[in-house]
């Protein structure tokens, strides 16, 4: 599965991305926004995760606009606004989770788990009815063909 990490701070972007390359994940590193936008543009990631201070702008303006664009891919904020109202203003613009620097890196990965698998099992349970009824329809095409 594929994560893209949007920080400008090197040292933790490169250890983020080697931590979670070591749990299996491979990892993009976009130190912009306009960095983290090509990357998102072309690329499907399983999970995203969010500086909010960045060199050319707010990581919550490419939250919500990836938000309206439709994207659910969870997100997990990533900064240093520790403060209540910054975890809600991010919550409430879309992020699935919150985690604030300094952070361990057993932490993040265990949150970027859990959001991946949460998202898996949206998407399954969203699948399944629809493969209930294509196996509907394929038993009932095969009880005719064997009738005739």
């Amino acid at each position: 599965m594929r994560i893209l990490i949007v920080e400008d701070t090197t040292d933790v972007a490169e250890a983020a991305s080697a931590s979670l390359g070591r749990a299996g994940f491979a990892c993009d590193i976009a130190p912009t926004l306009a960095d983290a936008r090509a990357c998102a543009d072309v690329t499907g990631y399983a999970a995203i995760v969010l500086d909010l201070n960045l060199p050319d702008g707010s990581g919550r303006d490419f939250l919500r606009d990836r938000r309206r664009a439709g994207d659910r891919t969870p997100v997990l904020v990533l900064t240093a606004q520790f403060s209540v109202e910054d975890r809600v203003g991010a919550l409430d613009e879309g992020a699935d989770d919150y985690l604030v620097k300094p952070f361990d890196l057993r932490e993040l990965e265990a949150r970027l788990r859990l959001e991946i698998e949460e998202e898996v099992r949206a998407e399954l349970e969203a699948a399944l009815p629809r493969a209930v009824r294509w196996l509907a329809r394929r038993r009932s095409r095969r009880q005719v063909s064997e009738q005739n």
